[in-house]
């Protein structure tokens, strides 16, 4: 019963664990001097969303469907793909203003650079941007998009070899 609902399973714990990671994340304010405590459960996240990852793959490459079908849900997954990106470039792109919205409430005003700089690489501001609910999705698409893509081509590349063999 348990293997039925592996996949399942695996990806509400993820899901928990990403919300942790929300909850950690400075969001509209300044954050203080608190670090990144959402770091923590990363450690958690990155193997889990990979063991979740290999068994998506495990299970859709097993799945026999049309070639119609996998052409509609390559397409469906790229665009999917392509508007969570946009959604993402989109929430990195506030968070500067917010920032500077937050320390203008406090009566802090600091400079340009420490703005940009706290928008660089994975802080208390960013981690969304990294890793949220639309980033963890998007990677289980792209997953799916492989399950999908990768025996294709592994076959034509066999039926290639194969018929440079016979020249």
């Amino acid at each position: 019963m348990l293997k039925k609902y592996k996949i399942l399973f695996l990806i509400v714990i993820n899901l928990l664990l990403l919300s942790v990671v929300d909850l950690f994340t400075t969001k509209n304010s300044y954050g203080g001097g608190n670090g990144n405590p959402a770091i923590i459960p990363l450690a958690i996240i990155i193997p889990l969303a990979i063991w979740t990852a290999i068994e998506l793959y495990k299970w859709f490459s097993r799945l026999r469907l049309k070639a119609t079908i996998k052409v509609i849900i390559s397409i469906l997954i790229l665009v999917y793909i392509s508007i969570g990106i946009k959604m993402q470039i989109n929430y990195y792109n506030t968070i500067p203003n917010n920032l500077r919205n937050a320390l203008h409430e406090r009566g802090m005003y600091n400079s340009e650079d420490y703005i940009q700089d706290s928008v660089i690489g994975l802080n208390k501001y960013t981690n969304l941007v990294y890793f949220s609910y639309n980033t963890f999705f998007m990677f289980l698409a792209f997953i799916l998009l492989l399950a999908i893509t990768v025996p294709l081509i592994t076959k034509a590349i066999k039926k290639t070899k194969k018929s440079l063999t016979l020249l």
